[in-house]
This record gives C-alpha cells, sequence and structure tokens, in this order.
C-alpha cells in the first residue's frame, strides 16, 4: 500500500497486490488400496502434509493460478461532509490440467483455462462527524456502487481415447 497525503484534508492510497500458485493435483483423486483405477494406476500413498508431498509420482495433473489486484482510494474532507472514491480492479487467471483416469493410459485428459476480470467504483458522501439537525446527531450517508466482472472457460479442452480421432475437443464460453 501507498499512501499521499496531498494536504490536511485530502489523501490517495493505492493498494496493489499479486498472488501465484502452482501445485499437483496428485492429492485429489487417489486409488483404494488394492484396486486400480480406469487408466491402471495403483494406490499412491498416504499424503505427506509435513513435508507437502504427494507420494505419487506418475500423476498428471495440476493447477496454476495468478491473481493481480488494484485498489485507489480517494478521500477528500469538506466542512460540509466528506467525498470518498474506491476504484478497483482484479484479474484472475487459472490453468488447470487433470488426468481424469489418474494413470497412464491417457483416457480422459482434461485442459481448461479461465480468466475472471472484475471492475467495481464506489461513491460515497457522507456526514461530517458531530453533525446535528435541531441539537439532535444527525448522520447521513449516500453512495453508489458500479460492479462489472468477466467470467470463462478459453477454452475447455479434453483429450485421451475418449475423443478417439480428435486430437482434442474443445469449449469455450464467457459471460458477462
Amino acid at each position: 500500500k501507498l499512501k499521499w497525503t496531498a494536504g490536511e484534508a485530502t489523501s490517495l492510497t493505492l493498494a496493489l497486490s499479486h498472488y501465484f500458485d502452482d501445485y499437483d493435483y496428485a492429492i485429489n483423486a487417489n486409488v483404494a488400496p488394492g484396486t486400480l483405477s480406469v487408466g491402471g494406476a495403483t494406490f499412491a500413498g498416504n499424503y505427506d502434509a509435513v513435508n507437502d508431498n504427494a507420494l505419487a509420482a506418475d500423476r498428471l495433473g495440476g493447477h496454476g493460478r495468478k491473481v493481480n489486484s488494484a485498489t485507489l482510494t480517494a478521500h477528500h474532507d469538506f466542512d460540509w461532509g466528506t467525498f470518498k472514491s474506491i476504484s478497483a480492479g482484479r484479474l484472475v487467471k487459472d490453468t488447470v490440467f487433470y488426468d481424469q483416469d489418474m494413470g497412464p493410459a491417457h483416457i480422459v485428459d482434461a485442459l481448461w483455462r479461465a480468466k475472471t476480470e472484475m471492475y467495481s467504483q464506489e461513491f460515497h458522501l457522507s456526514s461530517p462527524e458531530g453533525a446535528q439537525i435541531g441539537g439532535r446527531d444527525f448522520n447521513w450517508l449516500v453512495g453508489v456502487y458500479l460492479f462489472r466482472m468477466i467470467d470463462g472457460l478459453r477454452p475447455l479442452q479434453i483429450a485421451g481415447a475418449a475423443v478417439t480421432g480428435l486430437d482434442y475437443f474443445g469449449a469455450s464460453s464467457i459471460s458477462y
């Protein structure tokens, strides 16, 4: 966060954030001991939480996510009240690969990328501290909030024996 005070009554605050993760899905789908998955995989062992390690080395699957956010807040005190503006944006990008049959056979492999954009704008006008009308406390607040989100799969791809004859089957969706 960075804050700039332009005067006794005015300030601007900028907040930025970045988040990234990249992890393997080996623990999310496991084969019961003594059985085989559709793809021929066997029980991989128990998850080792102390070492953050799934014992299955042959499983395919992973998730990568990047999240970037920015918020700008402007604040100004007038004699009659306070004005505040909050502008924000967030971009989330996900990439997921998942071997659904959990084995080397590559029967159903799914890959999808998702992208979400979110934007918001708030305006507030509020009474000053200790405002009164007729000797009684009177606090007021009016505001407007605007929000826009764009979300979608870009694209979902299914590959493997399940879509024989094709490199992959793909589908996309976007919602506003």
